[in-house]
């Protein structure tokens, strides 16, 4: 009967074997465990990694994944708030502005009284207030 001896784990990025000593790559519980973890992760990190187990009767690869960063922009700040003034009964669209973000963002809206409102209010949607499906705009019908 022989046994099986795991010789070793091997991470591959972009098809190339990473260096083991790499101060960038943390590797968690390395005698029992191919997991690793990539310290302060930046954009020269992103890529398609793969595991590869090593013992005397083979090597075993995980599927390949994508590591990618999240992002999540800013809004351009406005020096001054821009009046709206809408009579009651119509409608009126306030545009907003689209982020980049990875994952994709989710869009709420708030009623803020000032500037400096730190306890926005936010919005209910019913059949006054709607938001289209990628939270670009917003729907008022003031009634």
């Amino acid at each position: 009967m022989s046994v099986c001896i795991l010789h070793r784990f091997d991470w591959k990025k972009d098809g190339v074997i990473l260096d083991p000593n790499n101060p960038k790559i943390r590797w968690v519980e390395p005698s029992i465990s191919g997991t690793i973890e990539i310290v302060q992760a930046e954009r020269p990190d992103m890529g398609y990694y793969q595991c590869l187990a090593i013992n005397n009767y083979g090597t075993a690869m995980s599927n390949v994944s994508f590591v990618q960063l999240a992002e999540l922009s800013s809004f351009t700040p406005l020096p001054n708030p821009h009046p709206y003034f809408v009579s009651e009964g119509d409608a009126h669209v306030l545009p907003c502005e689209q982020l980049k973000c990875i994952p994709s963002a989710t869009y709420s809206w708030a009623l803020a009284l000032s500037m400096a409102d730190d306890k926005p209010v936010p919005l209910v949607v019913n059949e006054r207030v709607q938001i289209d499906s990628y939270g670009e705009h917003l729907s008022l019908l003031l009634l």
